[in-house]
């Protein structure tokens, strides 16, 4: 039993001390897994030409603008 003016020591404590940091890390080990930051991840690069492609097909440019950009891409 125990009694009033015992404690168990310093080293309980710097030992609670070293159990609380791990637990909190392993908190912001897991939330940055569960949450990526994604700065390394970049989208894939799309081909200008097929970007060219696409804005043909959807009616943004006329068929001499098309032709126009795809040779200034071919001559590059």
């Amino acid at each position: 039993m125990m009694m009033w003016g015992q404690s168990c020591g310093m080293g309980m404590w710097m030992l609670m001390g070293v159990a609380a940091l791990a637990f909190w890390v392993a908190i912001a080990f897991g939330l940055r897994s569960l949450f990526p930051a994604g700065k390394g991840q970049q989208p894939p690069r799309v081909d200008p030409m097929t970007l060219l492609n696409e804005s043909l097909a959807r009616a943004e440019i006329s068929i001499e603008e098309y032709e126009d950009r795809r040779r200034i891409l071919e001559n590059r």
